[in-house]
């Protein structure tokens, strides 16, 4: 009994370390203006507080350091992936005539799962047609749908798809997930459910099978699943596969505000994705082995599985005691940003231009709620911060157990160093994700609004002149910080561009053998028209062009996405999870 309090508060104490540290960043904050203020009204500072202002001066100066940090790895990342991404294209180019047929059996299984719920038909027929106009599909690709018994009619909607693309892929089917007791509604419990069918399939007990997650609006090169089937071929399977994301489909069509914050987003998970990076985590897409998913026993239900790409990875890098093998797969993953679910209101009566001005205000309203929502959901992962806090003390624990050699001989064997440098940047990428961006903001302004009095300072000379320079600092750190996601945008543009052209180059190869296959044959024929079907699917496939006339706002407008959609949020989730883990999760509407 002594031991479930213990671990009930250790699990607590873990879940809102970081909350604690904004609220422990608040106090320092505070003490630091309170000290300013009465040097200001010549009252004596104790060396208590002189102490909290030296603390505050070193703590703000390392929080810039870490941002400036960042800045440079996601700059660094982008012109790496953008590299990697345009020679795998160059691979890809050079070795068509030496692809195996596209009828030829695979020695890699790709089970592709969808999980999704209330995603429209359009939706749903965009990414099935992507898929199908892949080369391999019909020899390689087992897709899954995973649907949700909630939504009515799911059953119905995944008969009439599969109906629809019969023989487009090696095998179409789809699970109805019903929310049991004790799970959390959402794309990890869809998911677990759907891997748990798949892991009892006979049909897959010999086979080398290879997982992949996606939205139901991502879509995926050849390329992507080109790669891993070579990779796993000669790999074993403590493997992660990643692909770095991109939004270029409607990226146009949405406010300013929430194609600035996916530009973010997008940057952000790119900035561990380069080769050499210790940690790569995945956003949306990812694949793994089967073998793999079954050693760590699927995925999880409960409520610290909200942010599920996250917490697999964790989950899998902690099953294997840091032993996991995470890979880029240098192949843009495609992806659309939100839209509002709920039609924009009709314009107030007036004017032309009034009535295109006010459509158009309320529409950006309705996006930016839209992503918001989206934002509150990505942020509430948080939770894995105290899931990675409590594996890496399981992991240190476990390297520090002294074992009996004669007892635990076999257990000795099976030992692994601590994998010590990764798990120092686990944590640091942790930071990031979940602290960084509010003690960023918080800094930000407390220095801004109160600068370091010299003329009254609550120090001493020499901790004056010393903490006079951090605070100096500060303001050339932060410009810097500006700059960086300046160029960082820059980075991602041609990387965006490139993207742009490779999906391009899939649609029109895909239509035109779509139409190579079937030509002659008559019109009836069920080849002709599963083509047909195929044809619309791609047709519909929607381009984003960036360019700087067109999107110079995305310079401007960064840090208020960045506050909107990244600090408020994590602050609403920091202080939310004192009291509860539950999330109602909310869908956001995507074209």
């Amino acid at each position: 009994m002594a031991g479930q309090v213990v671990s009930r508060w250790t699990a607590y104490g873990a879940r809102v370390t970081p909350g604690v540290s904004t609220v422990a960043v608040m106090m320092l904050t505070s003490s630091y203006v309170r000290a300013r203020h009465a040097a200001g009204d010549a009252e004596t500072v104790s060396g208590g507080a002189q102490a909290l202002v030296v603390l505050f001066a070193l703590t703000a100066a390392a929080t810039h350091a870490c941002v400036v940090g960042f800045t440079l790895r996601a700059i660094y990342a982008l012109t790496a992936v953008y590299q990697g991404v345009l020679a795998l294209a160059l691979q890809t180019a050079a070795a068509r005539g030496r692809r195996p047929a596209e009828d030829e059996p695979s020695e890699v299984v790709h089970v592709v799962v969808v999980p999704n719920y209330g995603e429209t038909l359009h939706t749903l027929r965009q990414t099935l047609a992507v898929l199908a106009g892949h080369g391999r599909a019909r020899a390689a690709y087992d897709i899954v749908l995973a649907m949700e018994a909630a939504e009515g009619g799911a059953d119905g909607k995944a008969a009439l798809l599969e109906a629809e693309f019969a023989g487009a892929f090696r095998r179409l089917s789809h699970t109805i997930h019903a929310v049991a007791a004790g799970e959390t509604p959402g794309k990890s419990a869809n998911m677990a459910w759907a891997a748990s069918q798949i892991a009892a399939d006979a049909a897959y007990a010999q086979a080398r099978v290879v997982v992949t997650v996606i939205d139901a609006d991502t879509h995926l090169l050849p390329s992507y699943f080109d790669y891993i089937s070579r990779h796993r071929a000669t790999h074993g399977h403590r493997t992660l596969y990643i692909p770095p994301v991109v939004f270029d489909r409607n990226s146009n069509a949405v406010s300013p505000l929430v194609r600035c914050a996916d530009l973010l987003w997008s940057s952000a998970t790119i900035a561990g994705l380069y080769r050499t990076s210790t940690i790569k985590t995945p956003t949306s897409a990812y694949s793994l082995p089967l073998e793999l998913v079954r050693d760590v026993g699927g995925w999880d239900t409960d409520d610290g599985a909200v942010g599920e790409d996250l917490h697999m990875f964790l989950k899998c890098y902690f099953a294997t005691a840091g032993r996991l093998d995470t890979v880029t797969v240098f192949s843009p993953a495609s992806h659309c940003n939100v839209e509002p679910a709920e039609p924009a209101l009709p314009a107030l009566p007036g004017s032309p231009l009034r009535e295109h001005l006010d459509a158009w205000l309320r529409q950006t309203l309705l996006s930016n709620k839209a992503r918001y929502t989206q934002a509150c959901r990505h942020t509430w992962g948080m939770l894995d911060a105290g899931y990675t806090l409590r594996g890496a003390a399981a992991l240190v624990a476990a390297a520090r157990e002294p074992l009996d050699l004669e007892k635990d001989a076999e257990k000795a064997g099976d030992r692994r160093p601590l994998p010590t440098w990764s798990l120092v940047v686990l944590l640091h990428r942790i930071y990031e994700a979940h602290f960084l961006p509010i003690h960023y903001l918080i800094y930000v302004v407390a220095c801004s609004l109160f600068p370091f009095p010299e003329d009254h300072s609550p120090l001493g000379p020499v901790l004056s002149a010393v903490v006079g320079a951090l605070m100096g600092m500060l303001s050339v750190l932060r410009t810097a910080a500006f700059f960086g996601v300046v160029v960082q945008f820059f980075c991602y543009e041609r990387y965006h561009r490139l993207a742009l052209v490779l999906r391009r180059r899939q649609v029109y190869d895909a239509l035109a053998a779509a139409r190579a296959a079937t030509a002659g044959r008559p019109v009836d024929d069920p080849a002709r028209r599963a083509a047909h079907r195929l044809e619309s699917g791609l047709h519909d496939e929607a381009f984003a062009e960036r360019s700087l006339r067109t999107n110079l706002l995305d310079y401007v407008l960064f840090p208020i996405a960045g506050a909107v959609f990244g600090a408020i949020p994590t602050m609403r989730a920091q202080a939310l999870q004192f009291w509860t883990t539950s999330l109602v999760y909310e869908v956001s509407a995507k074209p």
